[in-house]
């Protein structure tokens, strides 16, 4: 609980001090969001033009709008999809070789430093791409759980198994899939974290060292990335309700405080991405200075 407590308050530490990071990310973020904001904007408006549904629900929109819209406009719905799609790989690659800069200035400590930040995302951004091929075999093992246990229930129960068997084993499956992806994830980024402060560019030893490090402290980077997930969730559900409150006032004060409670989110959760790289390094550089990464 120490360990957990000296990480977490080091991690608001080091993301408070770092501003430009924060200034940084949101533009990245704003700029990505435009991009696919846009081309829906304008299609949606000439759509709602000629549409009294359209007109009627534009500033709440429904189901009913929504699949008027898809149904209408099938061309521009394949559009916009396309574009989502394409933005948001571009903005996750984005956000990889933004995270190399990232734990390099972290690693350092020194304050946000140009030169430190990008020579820390063009030097780990090979590697990093190299690190998400070696965790996909963890996906590839979450994937053979899944089959194993539709197997079992069939070895079991039999091709038509009862109504309840299948919920469980549904459930089962849900389960393993969520731990999974939630250690693959830990996995993925303690390999970033391990690269950075071993100053390592093999993505082999890089991952075989997260490993080893989350079979021996995962309670505790565990319950960084869980805590932190929380409060996430937490402001999210708080900003939910203030939105949905803001979107009945007809004013441009409502509008205005519409737009800062989402923005300020966007900021908070930007935070909170640098708070864990930050704990999660934390602990990794205790472990690693045990002399178990050796």
């Amino acid at each position: 609980m120490k360990t957990l407590l000296s990480a977490l308050n080091l991690g608001l530490r080091q993301s408070t001090a770092q501003p430009r990071l924060l200034i940084l990310y949101y533009l990245c973020s704003a700029v990505l969001a435009g991009l696919i904001a846009l081309p829906f904007s304008i299609v949606l408006n000439e759509y709602v033009g000629h549409s009294l549904l359209g007109g009627t629900v534009a500033s709440k929109p429904d189901p009913a709008f929504l699949l008027e819209f898809l149904s209408q406009r099938p061309g521009a719905a394949t559009l916009l999809r396309s574009t989502a799609f394409w933005i948001s790989a571009f903005s996750w690659l984005l956000a990889l070789f933004l995270s190399g800069g990232t734990l390099e200035v972290l690693f350092r400590k020194t304050g946000f430093r140009a030169a430190h930040f990008c020579v820390g995302c063009a030097r780990f951004f090979g590697p990093f791409l190299r690190i998400l091929l070696w965790s996909l075999s963890a996906v590839l093992c979450i994937v053979l759980c899944l089959m194993l246990v539709g197997i079992l229930e069939r070895v079991l129960f039999g091709t038509d198994p009862h109504q309840s068997v299948s919920f469980w084993t549904t459930m089962i499956q849900v389960g393993i899939v969520v731990v999974g992806v939630w250690i693959w994830s830990l996995i993925f980024e303690l390999s970033r974290i391990s690269s950075v402060v071993s100053d390592d560019l093999s993505s082999t030893r890089s991952f075989l060292r997260a490993i080893r490090f989350t079979r021996s402290r995962l309670f505790v980077t565990g319950a960084v990335a869980l805590v932190l997930t929380l409060v996430s969730g937490v402001a999210g559900g708080l900003c939910l309700v203030l939105v949905e409150q803001l979107a009945q006032w007809n004013t441009t004060a409502g509008l205005l405080c519409l737009v800062l409670v989402q923005q300020g989110y966007v900021l908070f959760r930007i935070y909170l991405r640098i708070t864990r790289y930050a704990a999660q390094m934390e602990v990794y550089r205790s472990w690693a200075g045990d002399g178990a990464s050796s």
